[in-house]
């Protein structure tokens, strides 16, 4: 695996991981990236993760 990111701070290489609602096994790499994407894409930033967290699985 290559990039660019810090592979101790990329929580890709964590291991963390979730089910969702639909029993879907998601990583956090995955779910960051999804909330990033969000974040930029409705609120023009990427610093309201917490509030996108609670909005994400809440509303799934």
């Amino acid at each position: 695996m290559s990039g660019n990111k810090d592979s101790a701070s990329d929580p890709c290489n964590s291991g963390d991981s979730y089910k969702d609602v639909n029993n879907v096994t998601r990583t956090v790499c995955n779910l960051t990236a999804e909330l990033d994407n969000k974040s930029r894409t409705v609120h023009g930033t990427s610093t309201n993760f917490s509030g996108e967290l609670r909005w994400y699985t809440s509303s799934r």
